[in-house]
């Protein structure tokens, strides 16, 4: 671990990340657990391990680990330990922030689970399918509505509006990828590369336009709770992510979830080649 400027004093109050495991050594060294084989190790006097470890873990004060270590010191351990994601940054209170403003379209059990994860995160819910205001569109499909998504995808994009999206395959449901126009995948560059990847791509068109002709009564047999809590929370964390600065797990991957063996698979789809076409029908 290489130390960096202090970004904050040691006198701060400190949160360990949930995802970290901090323990000490057989010696004088205090080990950061990530998960997996992910560990960084610290090594000090003992003195010095036994008064940080305290101060992670809630039983000692800031003023009180300090004493143990130069001045200045425990401050640069610190701002490191942030910058690795051992503790929270800022090291210091922060001040709570509205997440933004969501429009979830859909009329289905999905759509419902994911307004009621955003609302708990924060964020303000949009009524309606109008774009204006709009932070991130989720639309929850039950199968695949190809000509509306493409004209959605041409509208979020001219908008530069980032959106998600999620809709039902025969026994599998299939979740994003989270497009943020100009930065990943859209959904004309997604249906060009399941088109590409089919020796028969006129039964694939044939399938979305036959699908464009039920209407929206047409029965979809949604899955049972447990799945699509699974799917929800997947949509929801992904914009929770993007509306607070970081990258969504879903930029620019599409994961499928096979419902019926309880298995997921996912792949990168990468944005088309400027000037190339989308392919059949497009």
């Amino acid at each position: 671990m290489t130390l960096t400027q202090p970004a904050s004093t040691a006198t701060d109050p400190v949160r360990l990340n949930p995802n970290v495991t901090v323990f000490s050594g057989p010696t004088d060294r205090l080990i950061v657990h990530f998960g997996g084989d992910e560990f960084v190790v610290l090594e000090l006097p003992e003195h010095q391990v036994a008064a940080l470890s305290g101060l992670l873990v809630g039983e000692r004060t800031g003023t009180d680990a300090a004493a143990a270590f130069d001045d200045g010191e425990l401050d640069a351990i610190l701002a490191e330990m942030a910058a690795e994601g051992v503790i929270a940054a800022p090291v210091g209170p922060v001040p709570p922030q509205a997440l933004g403003r969501v429009r979830v379209l859909g009329d289905n059990a999905v759509a419902t689970a994911v307004r009621e994860h955003l609302a708990a995160a924060g964020a303000r819910l949009l009524a309606g399918a109008e774009l204006t205001g709009t932070d991130v569109l989720v639309d929850c499909a039950g199968w695949l509505p190809d000509a509306r998504w493409r004209a959605l995808d041409r509208r979020c994009t001219e908008a530069a509006i980032a959106w998600h999206r999620c809709y039902g395959d025969a026994t599998s449901f299939v979740v994003g990828p989270f497009t943020v126009p100009g930065v990943s995948a859209t959904y004309r560059d997604t249906r060009a590369r399941l088109l590409a990847a089919t020796d028969v791509p006129d039964l694939p068109t044939a399938l979305w336009a036959y699908l464009d002709t039920r209407g929206p009564d047409t029965p979809f047999p949604w899955p049972a709770t447990p799945a699509i809590a699974t799917v929800a929370a997947l949509l929801a964390a992904d914009v929770t992510a993007y509306l607070a600065g970081a990258q969504p797990p879903h930029l620019g991957i599409q994961s499928v979830f096979d419902l019926a063996r309880h298995r997921w698979n996912h792949h990168q789809v990468l944005p088309l080649p400027e000037g190339l076409d989308e392919g059949a029908n497009g």
